[in-house]
C-alpha cells in the first residue's frame, strides 16, 4: 500500500482527514517527539481498529510536521 493510499484508507475507515488525526493525536498526548512509535500504533489500533502500516504512515506524517515546525 502506498503512502497516499494508506492516508486515504485511514480517512475512509475513520471519517477523519490526516490533519484531523494529528489534532486528535495532540489531544491524546500522542503528538510529541517523546512518544514512541509503538504507543502510537497501539492508539491507532485501539481507537480506530487500524493496523501497523497505517500507524507507520501517521508517525511519518507527525515526525515531518514536528521537523518542519522546529525548523521555522
Amino acid at each position: 500500500m502506498s503512502f497516499g493510499t494508506s492516508l486515504d484508507t485511514f480517512e475512509d475507515k475513520t471519517g477523519h482527514t490526516p490533519c484531523e488525526s494529528i489534532y486528535m493525536a495532540m489531544q491524546c498526548d500522542k503528538y510529541a517527539d517523546s512518544v514512541k512509535a509503538a504507543e502510537f500504533f497501539d492508539w491507532i489500533k485501539t481507537d480506530f481498529g487500524l493496523g501497523r502500516e497505517h500507524g507507520i504512515v501517521h508517525v511519518l506524517v507527525i515526525k515531518m510536521r514536528l521537523s518542519l515546525a522546529s525548523n521555522m
